[in-house]
């Protein structure tokens, strides 16, 4: 966290991360039990969760245009606005397709906001302390989702949705204040980045792949937020604020403690045993009897997906140009939300199919498989690619796409 406090700009930045988050963690696990409540369908909470992914994703081209063409701020901006916006559209009404419609908005803001941010972060590290600063810039979202789930449970069980939903409002307001002071640092190099750009990036094997494994986490990932509640509710005596609460600590330990790892070690072995992890503990939230097995699941996943994630996030960022950062984000988090969006829905056919238990498992077996397909594709050739995956830095290889 040195780096950190060090910079003016990326401590803003971190403080309007936590913001933001905090005010999509607060409503996410409130959303799922209020419709639950207003007897949904695990296929329809599925969707309604899924329509905010799919609004981050049919805009992913637009926000990498923003970020790359005109200003990383600019994106922030835009992202924060959205974030203070959409809370006042959830009072109107919670009639499925009208909530289908303003989660798809509601999405237009982390759209911008994750597009610019690690483009922003990326501008500001030095390539040998890349890793180690994204992972704990990315603490500031761990952060959030430390008491963000559990705040926005008990002031939803206390008061209701609508408080739930002022409160969004304010930190969004606050996000916004506090953007408008970052001071956006100008690269060296001004020139734009070219028309093909996009589809250059999309031949980038390190991006594409990175970006496979990353789509596969998120569809995990959907089956913690969108249904753990539900699976809590009825099978367990816990707050499930709780549960989100201690995988979030866990996730924010892991980053502050070994993002310097994939730069000591190599991006490849962080990721894969990292990732292992987190197939394990999605297996044993479905095998969960006890809620201290089932807050043990929670531990390891954050313990997953906090190794993960930062190295996939700099192994990203090495393999591409400053200028198309934008670019390559918009991928790398479009892959992200098409997981979600993919996730919450099929996810939910699927649990309503068997049970919410045998769909955690089942998804553990799924990612297991993507793992695999990770490490045998992510470099030229498969034995190249389990070398840099297994052994990392023990192989001194010259990066190809």
């Amino acid at each position: 966290m040195r780096y950190i406090l060090k910079d003016r700009n990326l401590l803003l930045l971190f403080i309007v991360s936590f913001l933001f988050f905090l005010n999509e963690t607060i409503l996410l696990p409130v959303l799922p039990m209020v419709l639950h409540s207003l007897d949904y369908s695990n296929t329809e909470i599925g969707m309604t969760l899924g329509a905010f992914a799919l609004g981050v994703v049919i805009f992913r081209p637009l926000t990498a245009y923003v970020t790359d063409n005109k200003s990383r701020k600019l994106s922030l901006l835009i992202g924060t606005a959205v974030f203070l916006i959409a809370p006042f559209l959830y009072f109107v009404s919670m009639d499925f397709t009208y909530l289908l419609c303003v989660r798809f908005f509601h999405g237009l803001g982390l759209s911008f906001f994750t597009t610019a941010s690690p483009a922003f972060v990326s501008d500001c590290a030095p390539k040998n302390h890349r890793a180690e600063i994204l992972g704990h810039m990315g603490v500031a979202s761990s952060l959030a989702s430390v008491g963000g789930p559990m705040l926005g449970v008990l002031i939803y069980n206390a008061w209701g949705i609508h408080q739930v939903l002022w409160g969004c409002i304010a930190l969004g307001l606050l996000g916004i204040v506090l953007t408008v002071c970052i001071r956006e640092k100008r690269l060296p190099d001004e020139r734009k980045p070219e028309a093909r750009a996009y589809i250059n990036t999309l031949r980038n094997r390190c991006v594409m792949v990175a970006s496979g494994l990353v789509l596969v986490l998120a569809v995990m990932y959907g089956g913690i937020f969108t249904f753990l509640p539900v699976l809590v509710k009825d099978q367990f005596s816990v707050n499930v604020g709780l549960i989100f609460m201690i995988n979030s600590l866990s996730l924010v330990i892991i980053r502050l403690l070994t993002s310097h790892f994939s730069d000591r070690y190599g991006r490849g072995p962080v990721a894969f045993y990292s990732f292992l992890i987190l197939c394990l503990s999605y297996y044993l939230i479905g095998r969960a009897g006890t809620t201290w097995e089932l807050i043990g699941a929670g531990i390891l996943n954050g313990i997953g997906a906090g190794g993960c994630l930062p190295a996939l996030i700099a192994h990203v960022v090495d393999n591409t140009d400053a200028r198309i950062r934008g670019i390559a984000f918009s991928i790398f988090y479009g892959a992200f939300d098409i997981g979600v969006l993919m996730g919450s829905a099929a996810l939910g056919v699927l649990a309503d199919m068997t049970s919410l238990r045998d769909m955690y498992i089942l998804t553990a077996m799924f990612g297991l498989i993507a793992l695999g397909g990770f490490a045998l594709s992510i470099q030229a050739g498969p034995v190249r690619s389990l070398k840099w995956t297994l052994a990392g830095k023990k192989f001194n290889f010259n990066n190809k796409n």
